[in-house]
């Protein structure tokens, strides 16, 4: 889902709230099956206030939480980084799936990944790259074709097509994705 407000409404500190009680909630039952994956696009997140906010503490965060800032800016990065993350759990499937409360149609027990929960803050700050498309294993590859469109067009594509390729992976991996987005009275074009 997407959270769109204001710049310095809270929409960053509020989605790191829920997604550490959604994770504390999963560990609960299911301990050391869920984390938080955030790419702070924006640089503004530091592990303290992460602490301070959560009330997790250091073995918390080295446990829970996986920060990008430096590297994993674009959409291109981003996304071959979730594909990292499914690859990790179909990897360690036994140990990541769980149990749930609910049965399959047949009676049996029903099975599901662990969530894990992914912030991406923010989409307006993500870095502009070409166009792409996706080669025979799912991975996107950079078109040596050089756009025609705007910038902004560019991104928006690109953006939607993230979105599309990216869904699939959600509902089969349990993913949750939290994407934060800015309102802004200026369109640039």
């Amino acid at each position: 889902f997407t959270m769109v407000g204001n710049s310095s409404s809270g929409k960053s500190t509020l989605a790191v709230q829920a997604v550490a009680n959604m994770v504390d909630f999963v560990n609960s039952y299911w301990p050391g099956t869920s984390e938080m994956i955030f790419f702070d696009v924006e640089r503004y997140f530091s592990i303290e206030r992460i602490k301070n906010i959560t009330g997790w503490t250091d073995t918390d965060v080295y446990n829970k939480l996986v920060l990008y800032q430096e590297d994993k800016t674009n959409v291109l990065d981003i996304y071959n980084e979730i594909r990292r993350i499914c690859d990790l759990k179909e990897k360690n499937q036994k140990s990541l799936n769980i149990k749930t409360p609910l049965f399959n149609l047949d009676g049996t027990e029903h099975y599901q990944y662990a969530p894990t929960f992914i912030i991406i803050d923010s989409i307006a700050m993500l870095s502009s790259v070409p166009e792409f498309s996706y080669d025979k294993a799912g991975n996107i590859k950079i078109d040596e074709e050089i756009s025609k469109n705007t910038e902004a067009m560019t991104d928006a594509k690109n953006n939607t097509n993230f979105i599309k390729k990216v869904k699939p992976l959600c509902n089969k991996y349990g993913l949750v994705l939290m994407m934060i987005n800015h309102i802004t009275n200026e369109i640039k074009i």
